[in-house]
């Protein structure tokens, strides 16, 4: 294959990569216990640059940039930037419209944003650009028109780009560029990096990944030829990820215990520390660097130096949520990114492989304890477990081992390519189902992970699903009616005769008449396993949030304690067509037929009790015609 002699993108050089991957020749030399590749690295140049051009490809065809600042954690993350330099207003003002739940009141009359600085620094020289460029387009420089969104598109693309770039610099030092260019797939395309990538992109996660992998770049840079530079971006990169998420600190086991691999390691290290001290020290002193603009915030606003902006949010060490954040419905990180098994599976190797076994060993089972500690365990405005998205640099070690066994063998390694192409497919396909609006996983269940997977388009099975956490049948057979109510009683209060389903008239429901019973039976009146459909037709005016929606709701009263609680929202299953039905959507003005599946359980007494009913606690009003309670068996 040709030599690259230029610096810019050479298309011709990346086909000629891609057509004559499966001929690329690998020449290995050892040097210690480090294996290191000849000159030739083009394959691993190939693999990068291919897989820049799938996430530009897929960001733009994603299309979720064009809103990417305009709410939640990218707004807060983001707004440092056109607060400060276009408004010059500490307080945030225009950010604060609509999103007061992401502040925190400090002094009197001032508000403190919840969301830290670091993600803003690290965008300003796009955010410079983006201001450039709206100027010269005659756009309007108020930090949020359409050059600076680009702008914040090519922020993220570059810095995920950088930290594989980086990465594959430090991975090509222990394994062949066939295994460098698998972990590069598997880390760009099978986890959901992709997704912090290419939809929720401007979230803070990707830039995490780029800090680890600078950290161990300038780790190992340093430790082989201990300068200044380095010690400044082990510093540097330390820092921001601090003060972007303070729990990752616990990254600097990194450049501590990097290497250890024996007591003359540890003695060896010790010396190096006492030779270099004036270097350790910088590295300190621009960890604490990266942190001023966000100390000298806190105290201009809050008026103290270090000061708490989450409020009521914390963690709880007494009760993680260990298992839930590995394997839950609800944004579990082995769950919706498999592929990270193989990584696990890989640090047995680091046993025999030493270099990175003390960083690994100490950082992941703290890490994970830590970050599923938090209250919020399942991390919502996600698609998997966030707080993993930064650590994949690190893993890409045990990763990079267990590629390696894989591909000791000829069968193996070929297995192992099928499993890579399809948790690929998988994780991009499931990325494109949260953009269609068919999945939602911060608050999914194990039920409705199955009901959905492979699917591309929402039907009510799946909708109900979703809120109820247990599995919805599609077709079922009416054995008897146990509750009909036509609202034909026109001496009921709250009753509106002009908007109906049918005649006479429709309940209305709202916070001044919320609930509606409709069954309080035992249980000896069922056989367990059979269900009850709650249907009725429904109509509101308003648009709700599905936080603020009306439910139907069905419970066991077993001795006085409220069990197997079963509920689902009303508003969003309203609609004239059922192509209309989507997690967060819902027609107005329109009467829609909802129904709700509730499963008699096992085990109970038979003078338990089942409650259902219907409630609506917000002001919102909703119109409630021809309910019915059915006992019914599944098809």
């Amino acid at each position: 294959m040709k030599s690259v002699r230029t610096q810019y993108v050479n298309f011709e050089y990346l086909w000629d990569v891609l057509i004559n991957i499966r001929n690329a020749q690998e020449t290995i030399t050892v040097k210690g216990n480090i294996m290191t590749k000849s000159d030739s690295n083009k394959l691993v140049h190939g693999v990068l640059l291919l897989i820049l051009a799938i996430n530009i490809f897929s960001v733009f065809n994603l299309g979720a940039y064009k809103s990417a600042v305009s709410a939640g954690d990218a707004c807060g993350l983001y707004g440092y930037l056109p607060a400060f330099f276009i408004e010059h207003d500490f307080e945030f003002i225009r950010e604060l419209v609509g999103h007061v739940e992401d502040y925190s009141g400090a002094q009197a009359g001032a508000y403190v944003n919840k969301y830290t600085s670091g993600v803003a620094m690290l965008q300003s020289p796009f955010f410079g650009m983006g201001h450039l460029a709206a100027k010269v387009l005659g756009a309007p420089q108020d930090g949020y028109s359409y050059p600076y969104i680009l702008a914040l598109v090519f922020s993220i693309q570059f810095y995920v780009f950088m930290g594989l770039f980086l990465l594959s610099k430090v991975l090509k030092n222990y394994f062949k560029p066939t295994v460098v260019a698998t972990v590069l797939i598997i880390l760009a395309l099978a986890t959901n990096l992709f997704f912090f990538t290419n939809l929720s992109n401007q979230m803070s996660h990707g830039d995490l990944f780029f800090l680890y992998a600078l950290l161990i770049y300038a780790t190992e840079r340093w430790y082989a030829n201990p300068n200044w530079r380095m010690a400044i971006l082990i510093g540097f990169s330390g820092g921001m990820m601090t003060i972007i998420r303070p729990t990752d600190i616990l990254a600097m086991v990194i450049p501590i215990f990097y290497g250890l691999t024996d007591r003359q390691a540890v003695t060896a290290r010790v010396a190096v520390f006492k030779k270099y001290w004036p270097q350790l020290l910088l590295a300190v002193f621009f960890f604490a660097l990266a942190s001023v603009p966000q100390l000298l915030y806190w105290k201009t606003v809050a008026g103290q130096w270090l000061y708490y902006s989450y409020r009521n949010e914390g963690f709880d060490f007494s009760n993680p949520h260990i298992w839930g954040g590995l394997t839950d419905g609800k944004n579990g990180w082995l769950r919706y990114t498999p592929i990270m098994i193989f990584a696990l599976l890989g640090i047995r190797f680091l046993f025999k492989k030493k270099t990175w076994l003390w960083p690994v060993l100490l950082f992941l089972p703290v890490y994970i304890f830590v970050v599923y500690s938090w209250h919020n365990w399942f991390y919502i405005n996600s698609f998997g477990s966030r707080p993993m998205v930064g650590p994949y640099a690190l893993l890409a070690f045990p990763l990079g081992y267990f590629v390696s066994f894989a591909f000791a063998k000829k069968w193996s390694k070929i297995v192992f390519l099928v499993l890579v192409v399809f948790f690929s497919g998988l994780n991009i396909f499931q990325t494109c189902q949260e953009r269609w609006g068919i999945s939602s996983t911060e608050y999914a269940s194990n039920a409705y992970y199955w009901k959905v997977f492979g699917k591309t388009k929402m039907d009510y099975a799946m909708l109900s699903t979703y809120d109820s956490n247990v599995d919805q049948p599609r077709k079922v057979k009416i054995l008897s009616t146990i509750y009909d109510n036509k609202m034909d009683d026109t001496t009921k209060a709250h009753l509106d005769f002009v908007k109906y389903h049918s005649p006479p008239a429709a309940l209305k429901l709202n916070n001044q008449n919320h609930t509606l019973h409709l069954v309080e039976k035992p249980l000896k009146d069922f056989k367990s396993g059979q269900y009850l459909k709650i249907s009725g037709w429904f109509y509101t005016e308003d648009f709700v949030s599905w936080w603020t929606s009306a439910e139907i709701i069905g419970y066991i009263d077993e001795g006085g304690d409220k069990t197997i609680w079963r509920s689902m929202w009303i508003q969003n299953k309203i609609a004239a067509e059922k192509s209309a039905f989507s997690l967060r959507g819902q027609q107005t003005k329109v009467w829609g037929e909802v129904y709700f599946y509730y499963r008699i359980p096992k085990g109970f007494k038979p003078d338990d009790m089942l409650h259902v009913y219907i409630a609506n606690n917000h002001p919102s009003t909703v119109w409630v015609d021809d309910l019915k309670v059915e006992v019914c068996e599944r098809l």
